[in-house]
């Protein structure tokens, strides 16, 4: 095509005013490196997912069949980690250990980089901080993080940008806060954070970035002294989603909110507080706002079965039922609210408690076309 252009060029005599396009036509294909595929498998050019990424250049494709593969490589060209599919393909520790005998990352995302990675588990043992770590931009698809044990912070560390969809991070183990710890901008889609533990921390999710949750579900976490499902201490919206299922041995079971949450279209039940001072589905000692939601079957122990509030709570549109605290001296099986609480076009109706089956407050309660009924011993106690 640039020969004949050129021809084209000459024939018409316009060569000095297009000389200039006619050399750009000729030029620039030689300073554009073309994308390319780089394979990955026991009979490839490459045998590794490290080698493959060392000669990777951006907009490159890395192709990784089906086995197990030694991580510890970090990511720092603009690529595309494609594997088999999460059965299939399987990441493991790999590099250097440290003084401990520990390792590091089994993948890490380097700043100012953007990768996707598709069809991959990553798991394994004896892992220093994070199994997948990232502080560039990733992109984690039809993927899996399970069966991982750390011995500091955050299977899945965060500092970048991350978005999980259609993903999991599940049946991992910790020894610091949260199967996934986010201090950057963090983003699940149609995915599901699931029966991880940690100790002190919080088990599923551990928030002090931004964070946003669609359609996705957290359950069946345990956190020993936080909270069971997710601890936020940042900027939260979950919307169309279940959190459920979950618990701690001294607090919240379902979500501890002291940063800003706002909870959408979404289910939070049988979540299990422990302590004195947990709190079942939701506590809040920040800015927390409900809408169109949930909150059933929820148990606080002592406190707020449903939600433990002590600061700023809005709720509309909402059903708040079967929640329960009965500890012998449990209070607000529904709502406890020690801060500033206001419900429109909402129920709060068979809930149990020792003392405010329904609400139990000592702070302000503003009920707005609302229904608080059917409540066990009784409706509201302070109101």
């Amino acid at each position: 095509m640039t020969i004949g252009f050129l021809r084209r060029c000459r024939r018409r005599r316009v060569w000095p005013l297009l000389g200039l396009a006619c050399a750009i036509v000729l030029v620039a294909p030689g300073r554009v490196a073309a994308s390319q595929t780089l394979r990955v498998c026991a009979d490839c050019q490459y045998t590794t997912i490290g080698d493959a990424l060392a000669a990777s250049q951006d907009g490159d494709r890395i192709m990784v069949g089906p086995g197990t593969y030694s991580g510890g490589f970090t990511i720092s060209t603009n690529v595309t980690v494609q594997g088999t599919g999460e059965d299939a393909t399987i990441l493991i520790p790999g590099g250097p250990r440290n003084q401990l005998g520990l390792f590091g990352p089994v993948v890490a995302v380097a700043s100012d980089t953007t990768a996707t990675m598709r069809g991959v588990t990553i798991t394994g043992n004896r892992i220093m901080s994070g199994a997948l770590s990232n502080s560039g931009t990733l992109r984690l698809i039809n993927s899996a993080v399970s069966r991982t044990s750390v011995a500091g912070y955050g299977n899945l560390r965060n500092t970048g940008t991350l978005t999980l969809i259609n993903s999991s991070v599940t049946q991992n183990g910790a020894q610091g806060s949260g199967a996934i710890l986010n201090d950057g901008t963090l983003t699940l889609i149609n995915s599901e954070v699931s029966e991880n533990g940690v100790e002190p921390g919080s088990g599923g999710i551990d928030n002090s970035g931004v964070a946003t949750i669609s359609d996705s579900i957290v359950s069946g976490n345990y956190g020993r002294y936080y909270a069971g499902g997710i601890l936020n201490g940042g900027n939260m919206r979950i919307a169309n989603s279940i959190i459920s299922g979950n618990a701690s041995g001294s607090a919240t079971g379902g979500i501890d909110n002291s940063g800003v949450l706002v909870v959408v279209d979404t289910t939070v039940s049988d979540n299990l507080g422990g302590g004195s001072s947990g709190g079942g589905g939701i506590s809040n000692t920040g800015s927390l706002t409900i809408h169109d939601s949930i909150l059933t079957g929820n148990n606080g122990g002592h406190v707020g079965g449903g939600i433990l509030n002590f600061a700023t709570l809005t709720i509309t549109g909402s059903a708040i039922s079967a929640n329960f605290a009965l500890s012998g001296q449990g209070r607000g099986g529904g709502i406890f609210n020690s801060g500033n609480a206001t419900l429109a076009d909402s129920t709060v109706t068979g809930n149990m408690a020792d003392s405010g089956g329904g609400i139990w407050n000592d702070g302000s309660v503003t009920l707005k076309d609302s229904i608080v009924s059917d409540n066990t011993p009784d409706d509201c106690f302070g109101c």
